[in-house]
């Protein structure tokens, strides 16, 4: 797995998301969890932590914007292999699992949280990484 790649693409997930439902939503917190660990595991795979901010650039007809202010353009992740646990952060009680891969891998963690929490009313998620499959 390219840990870099995968750090890039959480990073760039977790800030749709708070642009989306903002800093204190508990999809966001767990998005967030997930961006740093999979940030922690580049820096522990000898990748400086700078590097998450710098991916090839691609053509774009039209330049993303943020609050009238141009965003740094970034290539898209594709081909990253997510394992993770979420698990009810208060009793430490597991609440679903899985491994997403290719393209939309990370909006399959984010589909899941989504529907962990609808089922869990309440509840403080915790998502957790993990280097390989994880049932």
């Amino acid at each position: 797995m390219h840990h870099i790649r995968a750090a890039r693409a959480a990073q760039h997930l977790a800030v749709r998301v708070i642009a989306q439902l903002g800093l204190a939503h508990p999809i966001t917190l767990a998005l967030l969890a997930v961006a740093t660990t999979a940030a922690a595991r580049a820096w522990d795979a000898g990748h400086p932590v700078a590097d998450t901010r710098h991916a090839p650039q691609r053509r774009k007809t039209a330049m993303d914007m943020w609050k009238g202010k141009p965003l740094a353009d970034r290539q898209p992740v594709s081909d990253v292999d997510l394992h993770y646990r979420i698990y009810n952060s208060a009793t430490g009680e597991l609440l679903s699992f899985g491994s997403n891969g290719g393209p939309g891998s990370l909006n399959g963690i984010v589909q899941d949280a989504l529907r962990t929490q609808a089922e869990n009313p309440g509840v403080r998620l915790y998502v957790e990484q993990f280097e390989g499959p994880v049932y």
